[in-house]
């Protein structure tokens, strides 16, 4: 499995509907733990952070956001003052991104 960054677990929280500090709080509490889940390597980072999200709706911890994520990434790509920057200083293309996953998930139906 590839380890996502905290930007790229961050932006997958906000499409699945909880806020970014959730995906944030994700990802540090599992590089905190090696990406484990016991004694097992995680196989997918994605469908992890559906569990915690779910996990997280049942036990109160998280409230679900109704967010309009291609409405805020075209506002991202339409406005230069959103431009983000990753931990390396890199300019990050949530747009792209986005858009590049959701059509190879199109793809393999």
């Amino acid at each position: 499995m590839q380890i996502p960054t905290v930007e790229e677990a961050s932006l997958e929280a906000v499409a699945i509907g909880i806020p970014a500090s959730e995906g944030e709080s994700f990802w540090f509490y599992h590089e905190a733990r090696g990406w484990m889940l016991g004694k097992v390597k995680m196989k997918s980072w994605k469908a992890a952070l559906q569990t915690w999200k779910r996990n997280g709706i049942k036990y109160g911890s998280i409230q679900p956001v109704n967010v309009n994520v291609e409405g805020i990434l075209k506002t991202m790509r339409d406005n230069p003052s959103y431009q983000i920057l990753d931990s390396k200083g890199v300019l990050i293309d949530y747009t792209d991104a986005y858009y590049q996953e959701r059509k190879r998930l199109k793809e393999q139906g």
